[in-house]
């Protein structure tokens, strides 16, 4: 996770599975000291694997709350054992990154992130 400015909130992704599938969700939660603003958010999940390279780009708009944590996207993808995946979510304010979170695992292990990194 990277905060950008001080009074920036808190990106991040969470991996889990359900039957079969991996789930990534993108969440943001407003630091308490935070206005509420309106923002907008980026969630990239890329699966390469045996299968090929697949790459998945959701974005919108939302309207953070102090204190508040939003979901703000959901992404199912097909996995197989083996298969690397990265997600990063990236959250910005009049086009300029606020909070960025970026993931890496290799599936089965996704349920619980072997990766956890940041950057700019």
């Amino acid at each position: 996770m990277t905060l950008l400015p001080s009074d920036s909130g808190e990106a991040t992704v969470q991996f889990t599975t359900e039957h079969g599938m991996l789930l990534v969700q993108g969440f943001y939660a407003s630091g308490e000291e935070q206005e509420e603003e309106a923002l907008a958010y980026i969630l990239e999940v890329v699966r390469d694997g045996t299968a090929g390279l697949s790459t998945t780009r959701q974005r919108g708009a939302f309207i953070s709350t102090p204190g508040q944590v939003d979901t703000l996207s959901t992404s199912q993808v097909s996995v197989g054992e083996g298969d690397q995946v990265e997600a990063t979510l990236t959250v910005s304010r009049d086009d300029e990154t606020i909070a960025r979170e970026i993931v890496r695992c290799t599936y089965p292990a996704c349920g619980e992130p072997v990766d956890r990194g940041s950057s700019q």
